[in-house]
């Protein structure tokens, strides 16, 4: 499954064009397995051109896609499922501008790089509404939804999105507000995972806050150990773990937290090892995101750790090679 973003913005009023665009006119086939991004797209453009409409996506039917950019007075009657595409390719998650709360100068990023765009998107838009009694599902892991006030970023500019009578599921890492924040979230809809407690909002000192799970708490060690000394290390002086990493977003945000901060760590031990045939995380995630470099992994005996390198490649390697370590664990679990 794929880390996702869903975000949805801003005023509810009253007018909405009486344009009709059902996706299935632009060649959507709701079928779950063909991608339907094209016609979705090409429906919420026709919606677009004329100022706004309803948008349809029939009941009964499972509409596989990338982002998408919904645009002022438009309602997304939702009776199927909406379901979020895993493939993390530019034309289905296209490179954008930052935006303030992604992290654009303003907030807990320190840069300006792009990035990627929301499986559903709204930005500087009026009088939209999602409706119709179906589901959004981001195919994402355990999220992020706390209002992060308290801990000094920026109140989310994020406010009356009208959901009535959805489900939305699944979703990624981030909702760039809490649930009270969003006028009528809560109307006749329900959000899975609930809304969890707003605890721990910080990572301790000298860790580092995931720019992509906030979450998610990172310590990188340029001490170099063996791959057991290091995980002994992460378990008895943090009560933490070596790291898991769930998508090709928390691998490129690892790579540069490990460059920016010991960049002559040029191999670092992550928790992934092999026991048998099969490789797993020693933390107990089950994710089967991989990154192998190239002619990797090797069938060497004894290769069975794996450390991430300065390009964000994965490599396994005996054991018993002392590499700089990094430990990692949730807020969720503090």
């Amino acid at each position: 499954m794929y880390l996702l973003w869903i975000l949805l913005g801003f005023y509810y009023v009253q007018f909405i064009s009486s344009q009709v665009y059902n996706v299935r006119d632009f060649n959507a086939t709701g079928d779950g397995k063909t991608d339907d991004t094209n016609a979705i797209r090409a429906a919420l453009a026709a919606a677009a051109n004329s100022n706004g409409g309803r948008v349809i996506f029939d009941c009964g039917l499972t509409f596989l896609t990338g982002a998408i950019n919904v645009t002022s007075n438009v309602i997304l009657d939702l009776c199927g499922t909406i379901l979020a595409s895993n493939i993390s390719d530019i034309f289905h998650y296209p490179l954008i501008p930052p935006l303030p709360w992604y992290g654009g100068g303003t907030d807990f990023q320190e840069s300006g790089a792009p990035d990627r765009q929301s499986v559903i998107q709204s930005y500087n838009a009026t009088n939209i509404t999602l409706t119709g009694g179906g589901i959004v599902d981001g195919q994402g892991y355990s999220w992020w939804a706390c209002s992060w006030n308290a801990s000094g970023l920026p109140e989310s500019p994020y406010r009356a999105v009208y959901l009535t009578n959805i489900t939305v599921k699944n979703y990624g890492s981030k909702i760039w507000a809490s649930c009270a924040d969003i006028d009528g979230f809560c109307d006749n809809s329900s959000v899975t995972p609930s809304c969890p407690p707003c605890l721990n909002a910080d990572c301790p000192t000298n860790w580092y806050q995931s720019a992509v799970d906030k979450s998610q708490c990172y310590r990188l060690y340029n001490s170099t150990l063996a791959a057991s000394d290091a995980q002994f290390a992460c378990q008895n002086s943090t009560l933490t773990s070596l790291i898991s990493i769930d998508s090709a977003f928390e691998n490129t945000d690892i790579t540069s937290y490990i460059g920016k901060t010991y960049p002559s760590c040029q191999n670092v031990y992550i928790g992934l090892q092999q026991n048998g045939s099969n490789w797993s995380w020693i933390n107990g995630d089950n994710s089967t995101y991989r990154y192998w470099d190239s002619n990797y992994p090797i069938s060497t005996p004894n290769a069975n750790c794996v450390v991430i390198n300065q390009n964000g490649k994965w490599r396994n390697q005996d054991c018993t090679n002392t590499q700089c370590y990094i430990c990692g664990f949730s807020l969720y679990n503090s």
